[in-house]
């Protein structure tokens, strides 16, 4: 059985000096396996998340974050920004899992960018 993958994407603007030029800061943090209940924040006292709690509790909490119920589905929705089913991706296996070949990714957006 499959459980719902949990993604934490955390943006943030980076401070920049005069002399250099403006980057994004981008941290991604990826969960598999995770439920809202699994961290210490939302009350689980048997799970000690300290610097997920860290990040809650300094503004960057989401509570309202949906996804498919099996993995290779919901990555596809991270790295395009779609939905999963107009990238390819429905399932895990047996092809289901593999993204269509002209889909753009993060990774080629950030790509051009001079940092």
């Amino acid at each position: 059985m499959y459980r719902h993958l949990v993604v934490l994407l955390i943006l943030a603007a980076s401070a920049c000096s005069e002399e250099s030029t403006p980057r994004p800061n981008i941290v991604i943090i990826l969960a598999d396996d995770q439920g809202w209940g699994d961290v210490s924040y939302n009350g689980n006292s048997n799970i000690a998340t300290p610097n997920i709690d860290r990040i809650a509790a300094q503004g960057a909490k989401l509570n309202h974050f949906y996804v498919s119920p099996v993995c290779s589905p919901t990555r596809a929705e991270l790295l395009t920004g779609r939905y999963h089913p107009r990238s390819g991706v429905t399932g895990t296996s047996a092809g289901a899992e593999r993204m269509d070949l002209d889909e753009s990714t993060l990774a080629e957006v950030f790509r051009p960018l001079s940092w």
